[in-house]
């Protein structure tokens, strides 16, 4: 009686053993997907953001790293960003200083070249006209008929709708960043400021690329 209750007692002790490991390794192995699917919701940041931001490096790229350093090294990039947007910005605008901004100072300038390009339209008009009244005078010496040239003529006919790091800054994210006011905050956080810049430079840019391509016709 005594040796199988001593068998019972082991394998009741054996069986609680099994069951504390099973759940211990159950226990790893949920941490592990969590952390996995912690890792696959974070996205890695630099792609996303303006060409000028590419010395930033890209942010979030170690999938395991604490919540912490994460949204410290997305702060980080986002205030590197912000500094190469200003850079660029004032690239281009010190180009068109004196007009009470900017903007205006390339409208500025846009007018300018539009009178300069009439002028040139006109000069090329006459010099054409003078040139194809000698041709037709020396077509007509030659008996050819002088409209030839009616027969030749033929007549032609980068905004952000969200902050970089909004998605990092929900609440709702997991991770999030939302705690980190120097990043977050709706008012004067880093993600709020750059996305203003962003979409000064853009409209800066927009009109700095219509001026560079204005065609004279």
């Amino acid at each position: 009686m005594k040796s199988t209750a001593a068998r019972v007692l082991l394998l009741a002790i054996s069986l609680q053993l099994f069951t504390a490991a099973e759940a211990n390794r159950r226990h790893k192995r949920f941490l592990g997907s969590n952390a996995a699917r912690k890792a696959a919701a974070r996205r890695i940041h630099g792609e996303s953001l303006h060409e000028v931001c590419g010395v930033c490096g890209q942010a979030g790229e170690d999938p395991f790293m604490k919540t912490y350093d994460y949204c410290t090294e997305l702060y980080e990039q986002c205030g590197c960003c912000k500094e190469k947007i200003a850079e660029r910005y004032n690239e281009i605008c010190s180009e068109f200083m004196g007009y009470g901004g900017c903007i205006e100072g390339i409208k500025a300038k846009m007018q300018s070249k539009e009178e300069a390009c009439k002028q040139q339209q006109a000069i090329d008009d006459y010099n054409k006209d003078q040139q194809k009244q000698e041709i037709e005078d020396a077509l007509e010496d030659l008996g050819s008929d002088p409209d030839v040239f009616k027969l030749a003529s033929v007549k032609s006919n980068r905004t952000w709708t969200e902050t970089p790091y909004s998605s990092e800054c929900a609440e709702y994210s997991d991770p999030t960043c939302s705690e980190k006011g120097a990043l977050c905050d709706a008012s004067v956080g880093c993600d709020h400021q750059l996305y203003q810049a962003l979409n000064e430079l853009g409209t800066v840019e927009d009109y700095y690329g219509m001026l560079q391509n204005m065609p004279c016709l």
